[in-house]
C-alpha cells in the first residue's frame, strides 16, 4: 500500500529528444473545416503507444515499474487540434499531442513515466505521422496549450 497521499499529475507536449515542441499533421483535415473526431483519433493512435492493443498491466508496468493497483497508476496521451501556418506560408491542420501520467505516488515516479511515455510517442510520432516542429511554423501555438 501506498504511503503516499496526494494524487499527481503531469503532463508532457510532444517534444524532440532536443527539447523542440512539435505539432502532428491531421491527415484528411482540411483548413478551414472542424476535423472529424475520426481523424483527429486516427492521427492520435498513429503516435500514441498507449493504445488498447498493449494490456493495461502491460502498459502500466512499464511505466510505473514499482506501483500496486492501489497507486492507481494511468498514462495517456491527448492530441488538441488546429490550424497552423509554416514560415513558408502553407496551412494545415495538426494537433499538438500531451502526454499525461498520474497516481497516488511520488512526484517523481510519475515525473519520470511521463517523461518516458513522451519519448515513446515522439519515437513512434516520427516514425508513422509527419511532424512538425514549431521552430517551422509562423507563429508558436498559443500559452496555455500543451
Amino acid at each position: 500500500m501506498s504511503l503516499v497521499s496526494c494524487y499527481h499529475i503531469v503532463s508532457k507536449p510532444l517534444r524532440t529528444p532536443k527539447g523542440v515542441l512539435v505539432v502532428v499533421r491531421i491527415p484528411g483535415a482540411r483548413v478551414g473545416e472542424e476535423p472529424l473526431k475520426s481523424q483527429v483519433m486516427a492521427a492520435l493512435e498513429s503516435v500514441s503507444p498507449f493504445g488498447k492493443a498493449k494490456g493495461e498491466d502491460e502498459r502500466i508496468a512499464k511505466y510505473f515499474p514499482y506501483a500496486s493497483k492501489t497507486d492507481s497508476p494511468g498514462i495517456g496521451a491527448i492530441l488538441i487540434p488546429s490550424e497552423f501556418k509554416t514560415k513558408k506560408g502553407e496551412k494545415f491542420v495538426g494537433g499538438q499531442v500531451s502526454v499525461f501520467a498520474s497516481g497516488y505516488l511520488p512526484h517523481e515516479q510519475v515525473e519520470k513515466a511521463a517523461a518516458l511515455g513522451m519519448a515513446d510517442t515522439y519515437q513512434k510520432a516520427k516514425k508513422n505521422a509527419q511532424i512538425v516542429p514549431v521552430t517551422e511554423l509562423a507563429e508558436r501555438p498559443k500559452q496555455g496549450t500543451p
